[in-house]
C-alpha cells in the first residue's frame, strides 16, 4: 500500500490501483518503442503488483498505530514467496509470457535473497523451466523477452513516482530509470509548471492519467481491524496528472 502522509490523515493507493496506472501508462506509449505481444506485456503490467493487501499475512500498521507506506513494511520471506507465488498462479492460467514478465520484476525486487534463502532460490530456479517454454512457445529470444520487461520497469517506476508525489520542485530533474532502449529517463516539471518526461516516449503532446486514492482522516489506529474498518468505509476519488512535452 501506498501511503501518503497528509495534515488530518493519510492519502492511500492500493498496489492494485498503483499496477492499473502503470499499465495505462504503457498504452500511451509511443508504437515505436513498443515490442510483440503487446496485450501480454500489457496485462503483466497491470497485474505485477496485486494480491498485496492481505490483513492475515501481515500487518499495516507501526507500533505507534500509524499506517505504514510498503518502503517502510519489512516482509519475511516466507511472506515475499507466498505472495509471488499468488501473482504468478493469478497469471499463469491467462499468459505463460506474461508471468514470466512478472517473475522478471520479482527478480528485480528479490534476486539478491537467492543467497538468503533457499526457497527463494528454489523459486527462480523453478522459472527456469518456464523461461525456456516461453521462449520456445512465442519464437522469442532472452533479448527480446528483457526489453519488454523493460517496458514493465519503466512503467511501474513513473506510476510510483506520481502515485507518491515525488516529482521534485524548482524544475529539478527526478531520475526514472535507465530501461526502454537503455535510454535514461527523466521527470520534472518544466518552466510552465507542467509534469514532463524526458526523453519523451509518447504518442502524444500530452497524456491524461489518473488513480484511485482514498482518504483516510484519522491520524492513528487502535489496531489493524479499526485500520481495516476505516478503509472499508472510505470512497475513492481520481487523482488526475497531466503529462506534456516539452
Amino acid at each position: 500500500m501506498i501511503v501518503n502522509k497528509k495534515k488530518n490523515g493519510y492519502a492511500l493507493i492500493y498496489h492494485t490501483a498503483h499496477g492499473f496506472l502503470a499499465s495505462k501508462i504503457a498504452k500511451e506509449l509511443n508504437f515505436s518503442v513498443r515490442t510483440q505481444y503487446w496485450e501480454e506485456l500489457v496485462l503483466a503490467i497491470c497485474a505485477h503488483d496485486d494480491q498485496q493487501l492481505n490483513f492475515a499475512e501481515k500487518k499495516y500498521l507501526s507500533k505507534n498505530g500509524i499506517p505504514l507506506d510498503f518502503t517502510e513494511s519489512s516482509d519475511t520471506v516466507w511472506q515475499i514467496l507466498k505472495r509471488m507465488k499468488r501473482i504468478f498462479h493469478l497469471v499463469y492460467p491467462k499468459s505463460l509470457y506474461s508471468a514470466l514478465l512478472v517473475v522478471y520484476h520479482f527478480n528485480f525486487l528479490y534476486g539478491h535473497l537467492r543467497k538468503k534463502s533457499k526457497l527463494i532460490q528454489d523459486f527462480f530456479l523453478q522459472q527456469k523451466k518456464v523461461e525456456q517454454e516461453v521462449l520456445r512457445i512465442y519464437s522469442l529470444t532472452s533479448e527480446e523477452v528483457k526489453s519488454a520487461y523493460d517496458i514493465l520497469r519503466f512503467c511501474d517506476r513513473l506510476s510510483l513516482i506520481l502515485c507518491k508525489n515525488e516529482i521534485p520542485t524548482g524544475h529539478r530533474k527526478l531520475e526514472i530509470n535507465t530501461s526502454i532502449l537503455d535510454k535514461t529517463y527523466y521527470i520534472f516539471k518544466n518552466k510552465k509548471n507542467q509534469i514532463t518526461v524526458e526523453p519523451w516516449l509518447f504518442k502524444e503532446n500530452k497524456i491524461s492519467l489518473s488513480v484511485e486514492q482514498r482518504l483516510v482522516n484519522i491520524a492513528t489506529f487502535s489496531n489493524e481491524d479499526s485500520f481495516k474498518s476505516a478503509l472499508k468505509q472510505t470512497q475513492p476519488h481520481l487523482v488526475s496528472y497531466s503529462l506534456h512535452q516539452s
